[in-house]
């Protein structure tokens, strides 16, 4: 099917790969899946997957809010990015946020979200470094 000069190109439909965090058994799970769990979801990769791609589609979904982690962090008022009952605040790029240590973003995120009371999440950041601030919390 040939495509006009003017036409959209087809969104991609992503995969991805669920890590269950109690047995780490793992399972591909279509991208329209995401809204059916319940709980927090991190969504990790490498540079150039395509992760703000996909967190600013889910940010745009029903009562979902979109924020960029450093416009977050910064925010005297985090409660203002709070989405409605039954929507998810989505959190892109922690890895992103400045910090000297290696994970920092993901604690300075991870603080703003407790101040807010742990409101429905979904976030964002580069492998290497959810791990690295997940290990330092072990």
């Amino acid at each position: 099917m040939h495509q006009g000069a003017n036409s959209e190109p087809a969104p991609i439909e992503r995969r991805l790969r669920k890590v269950n965090p109690e047995t780490r058994e793992t399972e591909t799970i279509e991208e329209a899946a995401i809204a059916k769990f319940h709980g927090p979801i991190v969504i990790l990769g490498d540079p150039g997957q395509g992760k703000s791609t996909l967190t600013q589609k889910l940010g745009c979904q029903g009562d979902n809010r979109y924020v960029r982690a450093g416009t977050f962090v910064r925010s005297k008022t985090p409660a203002k990015y709070l989405p409605p009952v039954g929507g998810r605040l989505v959190i892109d790029g922690l890895d992103e946020v400045p910090s000297a240590k290696v994970g920092g973003g993901v604690d300075a995120v991870l603080a703003q979200l407790s101040a807010i009371s742990n409101p429905p999440f979904i976030l964002s950041s580069r492998e290497a470094d959810w791990t690295g601030a997940s290990a330092r919390v072990r």
